[in-house]
């Protein structure tokens, strides 16, 4: 399995903690990748939202989030097979 710790370039790891400021408080849209360590596409995805990150990073943040080791923020956004953004504060589908 695959550590969450492993250092994607440009993709911030967030938790329940931080959550607020880092994704809400953002001054950025925010891309949120709700993701486990036993999930495979969500390995898959790490190097192209690397990518993106730091393509876009002007314009856009992406982070990800645990969900196994973060559930008051997965549970409180229903997150179940879903990747929202966030702007302005706002949760968007």
């Amino acid at each position: 399995m695959t550590d969450m710790t492993t250092h994607t370039t440009g993709v911030t790891e967030v938790t329940d903690a931080d959550f607020g400021t880092e994704v809400l408080g953002s001054g950025l849209p925010v891309l949120v990748k709700f993701t486990a360590e036993w999930c495979g596409p969500c390995r898959q995805l790490k190097p192209v939202l690397g990518a993106l990150a730091e393509e876009e990073a002007a314009r856009l943040r992406i982070v990800e989030i645990d969900v196994d080791r973060n559930p008051g923020t997965t549970v409180g956004y229903g997150v179940l097979a879903t990747r929202p953004s966030w702007s302005s504060g706002t949760a968007s589908p």
